[in-house]
């Protein structure tokens, strides 16, 4: 199990933003998101960068926020794909800059096996615990 449930489910969001580039053009570029609601790159970083120890110690988030140490060099490749596109960039350049520049392309390809592989053990962890919890009932 997973110790805080609401920082993994924030990190499933995290990366199916930094996976898809037609979200990212209307949210983070053009500003189109819901009526409350505010998005950004800058979100996205300030939780795997700040909020947390995705960004500098994956390893000690096994547990915590990641389920398996399978997802820990998931997260250092997404890591090492965002620190390249701020080598190329720097710090303060605009959402639609960091996400046109050519680095950008492995960004979306390393949040996108992050999410694949993290959502596989989320659906595999539901069903070991409904299996669990059909054998208590029985």
């Amino acid at each position: 199990m997973i110790r805080f449930p609401h920082l993994r489910q924030e990190l499933i969001e995290t990366l199916q933003t930094l996976a898809d580039s037609e979200y990212q053009q209307q949210a983070w570029v053009e500003r189109n998101v819901p009526k409350g609601m505010e998005d950004s790159f800058d979100i996205a970083i300030h939780f795997l960068y700040d909020d947390t120890h995705l960004a500098d110690n994956p390893e000690i988030t096994v547990g915590l926020i990641l389920e398996k140490s399978e997802e820990v060099p998931l997260i250092k490749a997404l890591i090492e794909a965002l620190d390249h596109v701020f080598e190329a960039l720097g710090l303060e350049a605009t959402d639609e800059e960091y996400i046109n520049c050519p680095q950008w392309e492995q960004v979306l390809r390393t949040a996108k096996v992050a999410l694949l592989v993290i959502n596989k053990n989320k659906r595999q962890s539901v069903l070991l615990y409904q299996d669990n919890k059909n054998v208590a009932i029985k």
